[in-house]
């Protein structure tokens, strides 16, 4: 089985770009991201009502509807090589997951409006989870979930290294995703009928 991370390889890894677009500040941005998003990430608060006390701050004047659907446009520009890839995969027969850290509606936007609900046998999100990359028991939760009972059948790739290297010590055959070409020629390795 596969198992791909979202933003930085399945997605180009780009987030919401609200400080060029809107002149918001850096330090305003990353403090909610700091203070409120963790608990978003595994599923213990909501992002609309998490997000509600920065927009002020922020001197945002549209609904909060409005800044999402912006942030999950913004960050929706899909790696088409490494999508065909994993649509070889799975057409092969190849399970193909996702693994993502992830909040509950941009895993719902990820599901329905990028296709991911239909190109992935499973995605598996942190809110969902009720934990998250790179805690070990992220892993162990795929692997159980999948029916593994060999970790090593496992192959999983992922931009940040932390979690490449948790993933590794769990004996799961795991790379770093540094750039397409990279991905392709490993990729390869493991499945010649990739074209």
């Amino acid at each position: 089985a596969v198992i791909l991370d979202a933003d930085g390889v399945v997605n180009d890894g780009t987030l919401l770009s609200l400080e060029e677009d809107f002149n918001i500040p850096s330090e305003r941005l990353q403090r909610f991201f700091r203070e409120a998003f963790p608990d978003c990430m595994i599923g213990k608060a909501d992002l609309k009502e998490a997000i509600l006390p920065y927009l002020s701050e922020w001197g945002w004047e549209g609904t909060v509807d409005e800044l999402l659907d912006y942030w999950f446009e913004t960050g929706s520009n899909i790696h088409h090589e490494v999508w065909d890839i994993a649509k070889q995969l799975k057409d092969a027969g190849v399970p193909v997951y996702l693994a993502t850290n992830q909040e509950k509606y941009r895993a719902q936007y990820m599901r329905e409006q990028m296709g991911f609900g239909t190109l992935f046998t499973k995605m598996f999100v942190s809110s969902e989870m009720g934990i998250k990359k790179p805690s070990p028991e992220f892993f162990a939760y795929i692997q159980k979930d999948i029916g593994s009972d060999d970790a090593s059948t496992l192959l999983f790739w992922d931009d940040t290294k932390e979690n490449v290297d948790v993933a590794a010590s769990l004996r799961i055959q795991s790379h770093q995703f540094v750039s397409i070409a990279d991905f392709k020629v490993k990729m390869k390795g493991y499945f010649d009928f990739l074209s």
